[in-house]
Order: structure tokens, then C-alpha cells, then sequence
């Protein structure tokens, strides 16, 4: 009796929504559980058949809380996508025991509180976790989920690591950042062997030892602000009571001030050259002129005395003639008639 009432009551679930089960990829049992998993949920509808059993409502103006549960029982389910919501309330540790369950994205909602896994006995295939831009508080138990290999908690309000988050070898992808997190990085962490190729721990207040390895390896942005860490060099361990990137910051900002420097005095020295030149210049043609003036005063003058002693030797030529002639006369008149 239990039963028919329980296929009953998902049927009229159904109707309610107007929700036909061909509608859905899952099978018709599956897609009743779904159906109950989002009754409380606002906007919902099923999307049309993809040939898989998959559930994809990226931003669809959903919000409510999902019936969690309900929606771990969906046998066939592979991935979910109801990132871009407004969706709230907590996910409970079983529901992370999903059988099928390979691709999670929950980013962009308001889930919020402790972020627990607990899948119980069994080992679940997920492979790809993005809970990002939420309000997590904490996380635990994520070391039930091995089989991860991208995890993305950016955004949250997570005040300390992910205990056993250390423990996931076949990570590729972890970005931690914009949290609160505090505390010492475990040792090892991050690991430089293995597959972790994008790493980003940014906005956060952690503490503890980083190898120059990890640096080179996900680059100095895989920390910036991310606390007051350690950099190990090849002699000796360098600390900074601020975060890395304000020491790298300063770094910078030393060599970009020496550059700054170097360029001012070539621009002051290529400028007290040339202000040399132009007064060396300037001088010059000042010599010149003046050099000019003088040659044309003295050439004014020599004329002036040319003429002069012209004058003076026409006025000498016409004194003599004149005493000539006065001699001339003297002498005719001391001559005796005869």
C-alpha cells in the first residue's frame, strides 16, 4: 500500500507541474524523484530529453531549497547543473554517496553552512566539484572523494582548510581563493609532483612554508594576499610578516623605481647637454657679433682719418702754393724799373 501511494503521490507531483515523465532523460522513476527533489523550488521545470541522465538549469531564476535527498536517490544521474541561482539551505553529507554522480555545479547560489561529505561505505566516481560563490562556512570529510579532480571553493566563507583536501592525488584543478581561511598549510602543500597543474590560493590568511618550486610552478598570483607565508630559497628561508604578494609587490615596485630613476637622469643629463650646447651656442654668436661691431667701428674710423689727412695734405699743398705765390710777388716788386 506504501508503495502505490508513494507512485500515486509522484504521479499527481507530476501533473502539478505539468510535467509528463517523457520529458525527462532519466527514466520515469528518476524523473519522479527529481520532480520531488525541486517541489520546493520556484521556477522549476524539467529540461527537455539529452540522451543522458543529466540536469542542467544554469541561471534560471531557481530559488527555494532542493530536496536533497530525494535527488541522491536518482540512480542514473551523471551530471547537475544549477550554478547561477538563488537556491539556499544546506546539502547534506549522504547526498554526496550519489551512485552515478560524476559532475557537480553548484556554483553562483546561497547554499550556505557546514559543507559535509559522507558518502558512507562507498567510494563515489565524482570527478569535478564547483561550489564556488557561495556561503560555506567549513568543509569535512573531503577526503571520501577521491576519484576529484577539479574542486573549486572561490568565494566562500571558509575560515580554515579543507581537512584531507591533501589527501586527493588525482587533483588537476583547486582554486581555494576569496575565502578567510587561517591556519598553517599542511606539509607538502602544495605539492609540486603530480597533476596538479592550476593551483590558486589567493585572499586568504594562511601561514606555513612555501617552497620556490611551488612558486615557479603556479605562479606568483597563485598567492597573492594569501596570508603571511614563508618563501624557502636555496640558502635560507626568507619570511614576510605580510602577505607574499606585497613583498613581490615591493619587489617590483624597487626595480620599477631604479628603472623610473635611471630614465630621469638620462632625461637630465640628455637636458643639461643640450642647454650647454645652446649657451655654448648663444656665446658665440654674441663673440661674433660683438667681433663684427668692432670691425665695423674700426673700419669707420680709419676712414674718417683717411679723409682727414686728405684734407690736411690738400691744406699743406695750398699753403705752399700760397707762400710760392707770395714769394713770387716779393721778388717782382724788389726788381728796379728800368
Amino acid at each position: 500500500m506504501g508503495l502505490c501511494f508513494f507512485v500515486a503521490f509522484s504521479s499527481l507531483v507530476l501533473s502539478l507541474l505539468h510535467l509528463p515523465a517523457a520529458a525527462c532523460s532519466c527514466g520515469r522513476s528518476d524523473c519522479e524523484l527529481i520532480a520531488l527533489a525541486f517541489r520546493h523550488v520556484s521556477g522549476f521545470q524539467l529540461p527537455p530529453p539529452t540522451g543522458d541522465c543529466s540536469l542542467r538549469l544554469p541561471s534560471r531564476n531557481l530559488s527555494g531549497a532542493v530536496s536533497w535527498m530525494h535527488l541522491r536517490s536518482v540512480s542514473a544521474l551523471r551530471v547537475l547543473d544549477l550554478s547561477g541561482n538563488a537556491l539556499g539551505g544546506s546539502i547534506p553529507g549522504g547526498f554526496w554517496s550519489a551512485p552515478a554522480l560524476l559532475h557537480v555545479n553548484l556554483a553562483s547560489n546561497r547554499l550556505d553552512g557546514v559543507l559535509r561529505f559522507d558518502p558512507g561505505s562507498q567510494t563515489p566516481p565524482l570527478r569535478s566539484l564547483n561550489l564556488s560563490g557561495n556561503r560555506f562556512t567549513s568543509v569535512a570529510g573531503l577526503a571520501a572523494l577521491p576519484r576529484l579532480e577539479d574542486v573549486d571553493l572561490s568565494r566562500n566563507s571558509l575560515d580554515s582548510f579543507p581537512v584531507g583536501l591533501e589527501k586527493l592525488g588525482r587533483l588537476r584543478h583547486l582554486d581555494l581563493s576569496h575565502n578567510s581561511m587561517r591556519g598553517v598549510l599542511p606539509e607538502g602543500f602544495p605539492p609540486i609532483a603530480g597533476g596538479l597543474g592550476y593551483l590558486d590560493v589567493s585572499y586568504n590568511n594562511f601561514t606555513g612554508v612555501v617552497q620556490p618550486e611551488a612558486v615557479k610552478k603556479f605562479g606568483e598570483p597563485a598567492f597573492v594576499e594569501a596570508g603571511s607565508l614563508q618563501f624557502v630559497s636555496a640558502a635560507r628561508v626568507v619570511a614576510h610578516s605580510s602577505s607574499p604578494s606585497r613583498s613581490l609587490r615591493r619587489t617590483r615596485h624597487r626595480r620599477s623605481r631604479k628603472r623610473k630613476i635611471t630614465l630621469l637622469s638620462a632625461i637630465l643629463s640628455v637636458a643639461a647637454v643640450a642647454i650647454i650646447l645652446v649657451a655654448l651656442w648663444y656665446l658665440h654668436r654674441v663673440d661674433k657679433e660683438e667681433q663684427r661691431a668692432r670691425e665695423e667701428k674700426e673700419g669707420g674710423a680709419a676712414t674718417v682719418g683717411d679723409e682727414a689727412g686728405g684734407a690736411v695734405q690738400k691744406a699743406d699743398e695750398g699753403d705752399v702754393e700760397v707762400r710760392e705765390g707770395v714769394s713770387a710777388g716779393k721778388g717782382q716788386a724788389e726788381q728796379p724799373h728800368v
